[in-house]
C-alpha cells in the first residue's frame, strides 16, 4: 500500500513516467491483478514520445505494424484508458 502525500489517496502501485514503458508497466500490473494504480507523468498528457519521432521498430512486435512514435504512444493510451486511471491532480480518465 502506498499513500500519495499530496492527495492522501492509497494506491497499490505508483508508476513514474507516462510514456510507453510506464503505461506498459501499468497495463501489465492491471492484468496481473493490481487494482489501484497511479501514473505520475510530468507532462500534461500521457504519451512520453515526441510527436515527430519516427522509428521503424515502434509497434512492430506489440501491435504488428511499424508506426510513428506518436501513434505508438496513442495505442498505449487507448489501452490504459479502458482501465480507468487518475493523475496526481485528481483528473480521471477511462473506465473502471
Amino acid at each position: 500500500m502506498l499513500v500519495c502525500e499530496r492527495t492522501k489517496d492509497i494506491y497499490d502501485l505508483i508508476v513514474i513516467g507516462g510514456g510507453p514503458a510506464g503505461m506498459g508497466a501499468a497495463i501489465r500490473a492491471k492484468g496481473n491483478g493490481v487494482k489501484d494504480i497511479l501514473i505520475l507523468e510530468r507532462q500534461s498528457d500521457l504519451g512520453g514520445i515526441l510527436p515527430q519521432c519516427i522509428h521503424n521498430g515502434f509497434g512492430s512486435v506489440l501491435f504488428g505494424a511499424d508506426m510513428p512514435g506518436s501513434m505508438y504512444a496513442e495505442k498505449f493510451i487507448e489501452q490504459i484508458s479502458g482501465y480507468g486511471y487518475s493523475d496526481i491532480d485528481g483528473h480521471h480518465g477511462g473506465g473502471s
